[in-house]
């Protein structure tokens, strides 16, 4: 599980450039299946490449936000084995 620290925008793919799925509000707590590297997103003074997968849309891993946002450390507290967001 991953818990945001401030609203987040939810993202198709790891990147802030795709689409806009959803927003999830402050100490919002949703299930975090895997983490990839992403784009770099620097706020509130942290800067962090790890997004969050927290959804699946077809056969692929989707519903993605940026670990900048989720309480934790750079994994969002996700294990580093934790990975396997494109079949890893």
């Amino acid at each position: 599980m991953i818990t945001t620290y401030e609203r987040v925008n939810v993202r198709d793919y790891p990147t802030s450039k795709s689409a806009w799925e959803d927003v999830y509000p402050a100490n919002f707590t949703v299930l975090g299946l895997c983490w990839d590297w992403g784009e770099t997103i620097t706020d509130n003074g942290y800067t962090n490449n790890v997004w969050v997968a927290t959804g699946k849309k077809g056969s692929r891993s989707s519903y993605w936000v940026s670990a900048v946002y989720l309480k934790g450390d750079k994994y969002a507290g996700l294990s580093v084995e934790n990975d396997y967001c494109w079949g890893g």
